[in-house]
């Protein structure tokens, strides 16, 4: 009882402090925001007094009416609704997903090894079970850079870039930093989320247009797509995912990863704002903090075919109603990369870097 007195405490205590630094930003006063936090818990937005601030719904800017459109991570499950239960093992099992695209001829990372993984799915790749297996085969593959990720894993957890090995063979070289490290060792250290095991992909480069600006590293779109029952899929939302030099991966996570964030015109694929930081410390930025080049006036590279893709992608899910697609823009055009469902970014990404909440009418009549 003590501890959850205390626990109510600390966190109205980091309310007072936070509204008061969001007051001095030039927000609203500190009681004003705390009414306002206090009414936005309730369905369906259920914000909880973090998410207040982490989407900035003190500025003064924004009508009580936009404030009601925003979504926390306690909505997710409601929002979740707009998808039958069946096709969630898209976002589950990457391998499945990867059948499913191979069979429609649309592009995704071709997949090198699956480690530690026995359900069968009809795929072309080595099957290893064993790190004996798994040692043998990297200490002979040639076809290096490699990604390896979980089966089923979310935020970019458990990621490598396997770069290469080293003159003797028994070290891999992981990226960005050249780190060695014995094969046996690593393996030994591999761990198997939810007990799927490993994929090994081939690893994508970035689209020359943008290499330089984010100093060689890949990006991605998060494209979001609604589906409405027997309703040809459309395009919702779209953000940038992008990397910083020393990051294997482009996940933002709340700002805790360095990472960028870009919102996108859908009609367009010009870059509209992008963001670096998080709630409070949220910052807009002009020029990347690492290349230095500018954002403005930028386009991003073969738009149409990012979205001929995704749209292709999304009829194969048809009772998948809302889509969060991952997609690459590589040196080879647009590839998919993965299918995700709320718990992935869904209500974050859009709703910090664009300023406006998700639960406009469209989406409210796709999830009824």
């Amino acid at each position: 009882m003590l501890r959850q007195f205390r626990s109510k405490i600390g966190i109205l205590t980091k309310f007072l402090v936070d509204a008061n630094e969001a007051s001095r930003q030039g927000g609203l006063p500190w009681f004003r925001q705390f009414f306002e936090a206090l009414l936005l818990r309730a369905p369906p937005s259920r914000l909880g007094l973090s998410e207040y601030f982490d989407y900035r719904l003190y500025e003064k800017k924004l009508t009580w009416r936009e404030k009601c459109k925003f979504v926390g991570w306690r909505g997710e499950d409601a929002l979740d609704k707009c998808n039958a239960k069946s096709t969630h093992i898209y976002a589950d099992d990457k391998r499945i997903l990867a059948s499913m695209l191979a069979k429609a001829g649309l592009p995704h990372p071709g997949l090198a090894a699956v480690y530690q993984n026995t359900v069968p799915v009809n795929l072309t790749a080595d099957q290893l079970q064993s790190p004996e297996e798994l040692v043998t085969w990297l200490r002979a593959y040639e076809k290096f850079p490699l990604f390896a990720k979980p089966v089923h894993a979310g935020f970019g957890r458990g990621a490598f870039l396997l770069a290469g090995l080293d003159e003797t063979r028994e070290n891999l070289i992981l990226g960005p930093t050249g780190e060695r490290i014995r094969i046996e060792k690593w393996v030994e250290n591999l761990t198997n989320p939810e007990g799927m095991g490993y994929l090994f992909q081939a690893a994508l480069a970035p689209h020359p247009m943008l290499a330089e600006l984010q100093c060689g590293q890949l990006s991605s779109l998060r494209v979001m797509i609604l589906q409405p029952e027997e309703s040809e899929p459309y395009i919702f939302r779209a953000v940038w995912k992008i990397p910083r030099r020393f990051n294997i991966i482009d996940n933002f996570e709340s700002g805790s990863l360095g990472n960028l964030l870009a919102a996108v015109d859908i009609g367009s694929g010009r870059v509209l704002r992008v963001i670096h930081g998080y709630g409070l410390a949220l910052r807009n930025l002009r020029l990347h903090p690492d290349s230095g080049l500018s954002f403005e006036n930028l386009v991003l590279p073969e738009w149409a075919a990012i979205k001929e893709t995704v749209l292709a992608a999304a009829k194969l899910l048809p009772e998948f109603r809302f889509q969060h697609w991952d997609v690459a823009m590589t040196d080879e055009g647009p590839v998919l990369l993965e299918i995700n469902l709320f718990s992935a970014g869904g209500t974050e990404l859009s709703q910090l870097v664009e300023g406006r909440g998700l639960l406009d009418s469209r989406l409210l009549m796709c999830n009824k």
